[in-house]
Formats: structure tokens, C-alpha cells, sequence
């Protein structure tokens, strides 16, 4: 008896990709393999039960692990949770005699005995932990490379790819049918898609050669015919079969030159297409491989050029035009693409020296005659204003934030003194709130001069910006006069980039150590070390002196997201990190959240937390995506201690005057109750094997934040006490990510 054969044709991020032909062993499990084929078919209808489609097509890959397998095959919920068979909801196993001996094996997936629907996953390599408890029913005999390129799809925390990868048709392939793998597009491609499909393989480089030269013909008529997503496909398939090419035992040089030269070509024409397709970071990445390639082709550096004058990096964009011209002088296109990206650059300066100019006729305050170019200006207030007036302004900021009020109506102050006016267009709050989403990067270089954050003309900045020109404006209610100044336009920008406010001068030193540390922690150039509103509206200099009502911190969720991915060793280093002066804001955060009777928060408490709060932008942001990463609190309860390990940011502990006090006290406790030996020889049991040594070594470097380069005995040797086997001060310190290593390094 044949066994029968299944197809499925796959859609990748809506565009569809190829095809994959299973043969199932119906002489080993008969019912399991009636469920699958009916499924595939569709001949079953509607279900009675449900009135769901016995059909697979149109259904999602729902779960990709990466070097585990791919699984689909819920029809009914089509997120992993449900599925139904042919013979009702569940059916029980039948048996376990295939194993999942390697890549391509076909099985069903379950949660437990006897509990098969229609789900199924396609091994991706051999799983020998699960056999004897999913039913193995056949194997992917075509389209491995398919499989392949559904496991590398990108996914979420859930291993939920963050792109649609769909089975846009799916059947079953009588006996002596075409299964269709070769001239799948209909466009008389007589190649299969994958390498490894193909029934007779070349024996020579010059077989495989002619298959690329071949498919490659076929890309160029589609990009003439202005089908660039095609093309892209038949040029990537080339690029797959030049692989092939690689594998022969004597390439001679003339070979390789050869080789290089046709894989620079093709390369370059992915550029283009991916240009034409919008993929603009991918054309990118092409040109750049074609250089790789081809350093002596002109058209590589062109492409590249193309590629950064659409992501408009218009100086990379010069350079590589540069190089092209190089190597082709006379070449009239690249000459007048290299005259456009200059033009563009010059119009980038035109326009930023026009904006910074309108910046600076805002300011206001103009150096007298007998102030020198390099002193600090004339006080603008005779007398320092109280805190609350500090309170009004961030108030506003998060009023603006989070609702459409008008600037007045967020409680700023206007002053009138020297000049000075600091209610309008203050800050970009109320663009944050309606516009951008706390996970988004801006790069426009906007604002008034005088409240202009580092990060902003770095081109690099979000929310945080706003909490800097609310530094800016309490250095000048506190002592009369700018953080930062310079005559000029270029000084003063300068000065933002690399001067420290001064607080040696009067009136600071009269002034509360409680008021400078405000300021202070709000003018830290470090956006990742300044503090947020939310905090400093805890701060005891502001929270003794006005009656604030704290909202709920964004930062709190990211926190509590790398919280829960790191390891139980950097978990109990968080814990003995807590510092008196974070307790009444992670208490306020805390009660946000409404923890039951007993002091403890769940998930259900964190996603009511941030529905009461979300804002329309962050509605529209990846922040509810930060639940997911907490999924592990739906099976326990957090109480204060531990949320206040996992709401602690380390780059604002790094940012205290008394960083290296708060981290030598946390590692003495630590010493005390979290401290543990890091036994590399324990990782060499025999039932972890080489492989798992290596992984377990690099996966504890990784989380000490240590870069590639760094030799593993180095950190070994610096950061793991030689005896007893424990972390030492440094490791600890590297471990947290808080104190900076070159101060710890002097310290040891």
C-alpha cells in the first residue's frame, strides 16, 4: 500500500513562498493520518459540534521556536489555545512507534494523553524528549527549506511570529500526480525551489553554475516587467543554488573569481529590489554583501549608495557614490546621484541653521557688555522660588501627556521677569501624549534652545526629553540663572553636549541637599539615568512640600519585563540593591497597582493597572506587548519585595552621588543571602555534554553584559573569586549593570 501524500502552500508575511509535500504513514497509524489528510482536504465541512471548517487552509503558524519546531494547525482559535478533529474535539493516541528521529518529522501536538485535535508540529531537529508522548505520523519529504524559512521568521516573547505565515492552500496528492514543487509559480521555471528537492543533482560546479545563470535570466525578465517582488524571489532562489556551487572539492581560483563575481551580481540586483519593494534596511544589507563580494565593482558601492540616500543618510550616501566613481569615472549616473546626495546635504544644513536661528531669537536673555564670552549670564530672579512652583511644571507635563489640555491648564507658571517665559510651546508633552508612543525614537531636531535635551541633538530621543527641560527650568527657579550658556548658537549647543551645570556657585551652597539632588538627577545626560515625573514627584523635597497625586511610571513595566528574563542570581543581586530613597516612590507604584489582602500583585492586577492608565499613543504602542513578557505571574503572586527588585532601574542607582556606598552595602547583603558559587565544573556533567557546557558558560557571560570580544578566561578570572567559586564585588556590580566598571575597577 502507497502511503498517501499532503501539500501545503505557504504565505509568509502575505506574499506566498513555495510549497511543502508530507508523506504520511497510514500503515502505522491509520487514524491519525485520516485526521490530518481530512483536515488537509477539507472534505469533512463544517463540524457539527463547533461549526468550524475542517480545514487547514487559511490557518497560522501560531508557535516557531528556532533549532525546535513549527507548529500550526488550530482551525478554531488559530492562537494555539483550541483545534478540533474529524472524530470531535479530542481523539486519544494511538500509538508511539515512529520516533522523532529527525528534521522534517510530522506529529501531533497536545497537552497531555489522549488529547489530539488538529493541531501538529514539523520537528525543525531530532526531539527524542518527545517521543512517547506525541504521535509521530509522517515526515516533510519536499520543501525542508521552506520549513526553514518559516523558523527564522521573527516572533514576539510567545514565539508568535510578528508576521502572518499562513497555509494559503493545502490538499492531498493522489498517486501519480505531479506534487508540483518544480514550475510551482507557473512561470516555466524548471528548477525546484530548494536545492534539495531536486531529484538528479549536478556533479560539477559547472551543472549548478548553469542552474543559477538560469534562474537568474528568469529574475531579470521579471524585474523588467516591473514585477520586483518575484524577481526578488527567483534572484534569492539563484543565490540559494550558487550556494550549492561551494561544496565541490577542487574550486581552482579562476572558479572562485567567477563564483564571487556572479554572487555580487545577484546580490546587487536584491538591493534594487528590495529598494523597489520598500525594504530599504534590507537593500541595505544586500549592497553590503555584494561589496563583500565584488570590492572592485562599482555597481556594489551604487547600489549601497541607492540604499542610504533612501534611508537618507546622505553623508554615507556620498561616500559610497565616491567609491563607485572611483572605479568608474566616467560613469554619467553616478556622478549625478553623488551631486544629489551633496545637494541634499547642503539643504539639511540650510534648513538646520534656519531652525536653530528661530530657536535662538526665543531666548531670552542676550549677554550684557561687561559679561565675558566664556562667564555665566546675569540671574534672571532675585530670589529662589519654592518647590512647588517645581510641582506645577512637571504636573503639567503629565497632564499634557496623557489628556489635550492647553498649556495653562496645566498649572506652568508664566514669568515676565528679564524676559523670561516659560509657559509657551514649553516642551513637546502634548505631542508626546497624542503622537508618540513611549516606545518610539524620534530624530527631528525641535524645541526652544534653552530646554533642548542632549539626546535631541543627537537625533535620538523620546518622552525623557521633556523631563530635562523641567531639570532646565528648576536650575533657573532655584538660582536665577541657565544650566548651560555660550554667546553663540554653536557654544551654547556645545555646551549642552559636554558642560556640567555648576552648583558652586551661590545661591547652591546655601540651598538643601534635597533640591540639588532634584536637579541634579533631572539634568543627568544619561536619558537611561534621569529620573522620571513620576519619581520626582516622590522625591522628598517635592513630595514634603506640595500634596501630589502620583500617576503609574511606563518605566515600572520595562523594568519588570527584564526582570522576569533575568536568572535567579541576578534576581537576589537586585533585591539587596533597594536604597531607602526608592521606597516611597516603589510604594506609591505599588498601591497603583491595587494588591490584594495579602500584599501580593498578579498579572490580572498589572493589566488593570494599565488599561485605567494607557493614553491614547500608548494604546497604539508595543507597552501592552510588555504583558505578555509577564506571563509568568499568571501562575504566582509578586509581593513587595520582590516588586521592588524588579522596579529597580540600575542606571538611575549608577546616577547617586553614593553609587559605589549603596553598591558596596547591596553586596554585602548579598554575600549574606543570594551569594552563590559558580561552579564551571558542575556545567561538565556528562548528561549536559559539551554543547551545554558551552551554552550555559555563554549564556552566564551574556547576562554579565560582556561584550564578544572578550576573552571567557578574562571574565573568569576578574569576575568570579578564585576561593570559594562566588561572584566577586566587580561580577556583582557587572551583573547588576549599574556601577560603571572603570570606577569599580579603581576601586578594587
Amino acid at each position: 500500500m502507497v502511503n498517501p501524500r499532503c501539500f501545503m502552500d505557504i504565505s509568509i508575511g502575505g506574499e506566498v513562498e513555495g510549497r511543502i509535500v508530507m508523506e504520511l504513514y497510514t500503515h502505522i497509524v491509520p487514524k491519525t493520518v485520516e485526521n490530518f489528510r481530512a483536515l488537509c482536504t477539507g472534505e469533512k465541512g463544517i463540524s457539527p459540534t463547533t461549526g468550524t471548517p475542517l480545514h487547514y487552509k487559511g490557518c497560522c503558524f501560531h508557535r516557531v521556536v528556532r533549532g525546535y519546531m513549527v507548529q500550526s494547525g488550530d482551525i478554531s482559535g488559530g492562537n494555539g489555545t483550541c483545534g478540533e478533529s474529524i472524530y470531535g474535539l479530542k481523539f486519544e493516541d494511538e500509538n508511539f512507534e515512529m520516533k522523532h528521529e529527525r528534521k522534517g518529522m510530522l506529529s501531533m501536538a497536545n497537552v497531555g494523553p489522549d488529547t489530539n485535535g488538529s493541531q501538529f508540529l514539523i520537528a525543525t531537529t531530532s526531539l527524542p524528549h518527545l517521543n512517547g508522548k506525541n504521535v509521530v505520523f509522517g515526515k516533510v519529504i519536499k520543501g525542508l527549506g521552506l520549513v526553514r524559512s518559516i523558523e527564522l521568521v521573527s516572533v514576539d516573547d510567545d514565539g508568535c511570529p510578528i508576521i502572518d505565515v499562513l497555509i494559503a492552500n493545502c490538499g492531498e496528492i493522489l498517486e501519480g500526480e505531479d506534487d508540483r514543487i518544480i514550475n510551482f509559480f507557473k512561470d516555466g521555471d524548471k528548477y525546484p525551489d530548494w536545492p534539495a528537492d531536486l531529484e538528479v543533482r549536478p556533479n560539477e560546479p559547472s551543472g549548478w553554475i548553469a542552474a543559477v545563470s538560469y534562474i537568474k535570466a528568469l529574475g531579470n525578465d521579471y524585474f523588467k516587467k516591473l514585477d520586483y517582488r518575484m524577481a526578488l524571489k527567483k534572484y534569492c532562489k539563484s543565490l540559494r543554488y550558487l550556494d550549492q556551487c561551494w561544496n565541490s572539492e577542487d574550486i581552482d581560483p579562476a572558479l572562485q573569481a567567477t563564483l564571487k563575481n556572479l554572487k555580487c551580481q545577484i546580490f546587487s540586483n536584491t538591493s534594487v529590489c528590495r529598494l523597489k519593494t520598500g525594504d530599504l534596511a534590507g537593500a541595505l544589507l544586500q549592497a553590503e554583501f555584494a561589496i563583500r563580494d565584488g570590492r572592485d565593482n562599482p555597481k556594489a558601492f551604487f547600489r549601497q549608495g541607492q540604499a542610504y540616500m533612501a534611508l537618507k543618510n546622505f553623508e554615507a550616501a556620498v561616500e559610497s557614490y565616491q567609491k563607485a566613481l572611483e572605479l568608474e569615472p566616467d560613469d554619467a549616473n553616478i556622478k549625478k546621484e553623488l551631486a544629489k546626495a551633496r545637494k541634499k546635504i547642503a539643504d539639511r544644513c540650510d534648513q538646520e541653521k534656519k531652525a536653530y536661528s528661530k530657536m535662538f531669537q526665543q531666548l531670552p536673555y542676550k549677554s550684557p557688555a561687561n559679561v565675558s564670552s566664556y562667564s555665566t549670564p546675569r540671574r534672571f530672579f532675585k530670589w529662589p522660588f519654592p518647590p512647588p512652583s517645581l510641582v506645577k511644571h512637571i504636573k503639567a507635563v503629565l497632564a499634557r501627556r496623557q489628556s489635550s489640555v492647553k498649556p495653562n491648564d496645566g498649572g506652568v507658571l508664566e514669568w515676565g521677569v528679564g524676559g523670561v517665559n516659560l509657559d509657551k510651546s514649553f516642551g513637546f508633552s502634548k505631542n508626546f501624549g497624542n503622537y508618540v508612543k513611549p516606545d518610539e525614537r524620534l530624530n527631528d531636531i525641535v524645541g526652544i534652545v534653552c530646554y533642548v535635551a542632549p539626546e535631541v541633538l543627537h537625533k535620538s530621543y523620546s518622552t525623557e526629553a521633556d523631563i530635562w527641560s523641567i531639570g532646565v527650568i528648576a536650575y533657573i527657579l532655584l538660582c536665577g540663572s541657565r544650566p548651560f550658556w555660550a554667546p553663540t548658537e554653536s557654544g551654547f549647543l556645545r555646551d549642552v553636549l559636554k558642560a556640567d551645570p555648576t552648583f558652586d556657585e551661590q545661591p547652591w551652597p546655601d540651598l538643601c541637599s534635597e533640591s540639588k539632588d532634584v536637579v541634579k538627577r533631572l539634568l543627568n545626560k544619561d536619558p537611561r539615568k534621569r529620573m522620571t515625573a513620576a519619581q520626582a514627584l516622590c522625591h522628598p523635597w517635592i513630595k514634603n512640600s506640595h500634596d501630589v497625586k502620583v500617576p503609574l511610571d511606563i518605566l515600572i513595566f520595562k523594568l519588570m519585563k527584564t526582570y522576569m528574563r533575568s536568572s535567579a542570581l541576578r534576581k537576589a543581586a537586585l533585591r539587596a540593591t533597594l536604597t531607602v530613597d526608592e521606597l516611597c516612590y516603589l510604594k506609591e507604584q505599588f498601591s497603583l497597582l491595587e494588591p490584594n489582602k495579602n500584599g501580593t500583585i498578579c498579572l490580572d492586577n498589572i493589566k488593570t493597572a494599565l488599561t485605567r492608565n494607557a493614553t491614547d499613543a500608548m494604546k497604539e504602542s508595543r507597552v501592552h506587548g510588555f504583558l505578555s513578557s509577564l506571563n509568568a505571574l499568571q501562575y504566582r503572586r509578586m509581593d513587595f519585595e520582590e516588586f521592588c527588585a524588579a522596579s529597580l532601574s540600575v542606571y538611575q542607582l549608577e546616577a547617586l552621588d553614593r553609587c559605589e556606598q549603596h553598591a558596596r552595602c547591596a553586596y554585602e547583603l548579598f554575600e549574606k543571602d543570594g551569594n552563590r558559587a559558580i561552579v564551571i565544573e558542575e556545567l561538565a556533567s556528562v548528561s549536559m555534554g559539551f554543547t551545554m557546557i558551552l551554552y550555559s558558560i555563554i549564556a552566564f557571560i551574556v547576562e554579565l553584559g560582556v561584550s564578544p570580544s572578550v576573552p571567557v578566561h578574562a571574565v573568569l578570572h576578574d569576575w568570579i573569586r578564585h576561593t570559594d567559586g562566588k561572584l566577586s564585588f566587580l561580577g556583582f556590580a557587572k551583573l547588576l549593570n549599574g556601577v560603571s566598571s572603570r570606577s569599580l575597577a579603581k576601586a578594587q
